[in-house]
């Protein structure tokens, strides 16, 4: 195992954030006769299953909205470190149910990216979640996870794996690169749409950051917490600061 790698581990040890999932250690053997063994804080359940699950129990649009408001809020944090993620997926953002806080987790794909062993022709990460480039093997930058992030809202929006009647990556990959396929949306606020549209855009350039959706997801959260007009030019006129909406509004106060 090369010291590079090992420098790796250290930095992913570092990345200690309320919703990112804690990194505890490593095992690294001393030769190949045996795989490395990464330990982690234990989170019990994902957005996977809260989302998709055949038994799931249904949520408030404003509380999905919240829960990819924090996976936001920890993939800004991991971004402004310098660190990429390069699998974001319902499957990767864990839940506590304890605390009802959402962690973003599996950086072993991260790694790879960071070391620039991501080989041409070769998939890696989750195909319905990537990006025209990453779909084309045309190099990836922080903007590959915003896209990824944006088809992930868009399950938080409809409760449905994205291009589910999509079945082979070559159609995957004839639809998203050469026809700017995307998710449908059903009906939802503006806002939440504006974000979704914005994250997949076909040139990465155009993306925002996550720094950017962050003080986004302050209206976000007020148009999903409420349908009346008035009440949403009030909370949107009243709130000055980006941050207060989730600060100081419970979640529990719309279930």
């Amino acid at each position: 195992m090369s010291q590079e790698f090992k420098k790796e581990i250290d930095t992913m040890s570092n990345l200690t954030h309320p919703n990112i999932v804690q990194f505890l250690g490593a095992h690294i053997p001393e030769d190949s006769s045996s795989s490395i063994a990464m330990v982690c804080e234990l989170v019990s359940g994902d957005m996977k299953s809260m989302l998709f699950s055949r038994n799931k129990k249904e949520f408030s649009l404003f509380k999905r909205m919240c829960w990819a408001q924090q996976a936001c809020r920890g993939l800004a944090w991991i971004h402004g470190v310098g660190v990429m993620h390069g699998d974001i997926k319902p499957a990767n953002l864990l839940y506590d149910a304890t605390t009802d806080r959402v962690k973003v987790a599996d950086f072993g794909l991260s790694l790879l990216l960071r070391r620039g062993e991501i080989l041409e022709g070769k998939t890696v990460g989750t195909p319905y979640y990537m990006s025209p480039e990453m779909l084309l093997h045309e190099g990836v930058t922080q903007a590959t996870d915003v896209y990824s992030f944006g088809i992930t809202l868009s399950a938080f929006v409809t409760t449905r794996k994205p291009f589910a009647t999509i079945r082979t990556r070559e159609a995957l990959v004839d639809a998203v690169c050469y026809n700017d396929v995307r998710p449908h949306l059903d009906s939802c606020p503006v806002s939440v749409r504006d974000i979704c549209e914005r994250c997949w855009s076909p040139h990465p350039d155009l993306r925002p950051s996550f720094e950017e959706l962050l003080e986004d997801f302050n209206e976000v959260l007020v148009a999903s917490a409420t349908q009346d007009r008035a009440a949403k030019a009030f909370w949107i006129k009243h709130f000055t600061y980006r941050n207060e909406v989730a600060q100081k509004v419970r979640t529990d106060d719309f279930l």
